[in-house]
């Protein structure tokens, strides 16, 4: 009984992207999952998950991580060994809990994992980065309007990532580079 489909994949100079859909792994309610993932330069990563269903529903994002985690506005840390990862919840506006297992998932134990949950909507585009923090370089600024994620790096430098509406959904399109643009106005 197959459960998912790769819906596309594309490869470029600047990104790697895949997406796939899960309708049917979440029972009748519920019409549409699909998970969008752009890997940018090598270097930070940005997760779209589309859910509609007949009536509202949660999404909830799970991370896995046998690091500290801390819990903030609209983000976490995830704190390993070596580095730090952030973890931005663009949107929409989702409750962050830490749960301590501790559990095993395929033989790795898991110390904490975080859960993200949005409020409930019959349809839901949760748009995550997950961007590794580098000495005191700040952190970028996110903003997603109208199925484009603008993301300003700490080096002034800005990366907006264009997705299409379609009638099947959202399609990863393209990836635009700016240097030294002004900065985004946060709201």
């Amino acid at each position: 009984h197959e459960t998912g489909t790769f819906i596309y994949w594309r490869e470029a100079e600047r990104f790697r992207c895949i997406a796939a859909e899960a309708d049917r792994s979440f029972g009748s309610k519920v019409e549409k999952v699909r998970r969008h993932l752009v890997m940018v330069d090598g270097c930070y990563l940005v997760v779209v998950d589309e859910v509609t269903a007949e009536q509202p529903v949660c999404v909830t994002f799970m991370a896995h991580t046998a690091g500290e985690l801390e819990l903030s506005d609209g983000s976490s840390r995830i704190k390993g060994l070596q580095t730090n990862l952030s973890v931005s919840f663009v949107s929409p506006v989702v409750e962050q809990s830490c749960v301590d297992p501790p559990i095993c998932v395929r033989d790795q134990l898991t110390q904490r994992v975080l859960h993200a949950k949005t409020a409930p909507a019959s349809h839901i585009e949760l748009v995550t980065v997950v961007w590794p923090e580098r000495g005191e370089g700040g952190q970028p600024v996110y903003e997603w309007t109208d199925a484009t994620l603008t993301v300003k790096r700490p080096d002034a430098a800005c990366d907006c990532l264009i997705f299409e509406r379609t009638s099947e959904g959202l399609k990863f399109t393209d990836l635009n580079f700016f240097k030294n643009t002004p900065p985004l106005v946060v709201r």
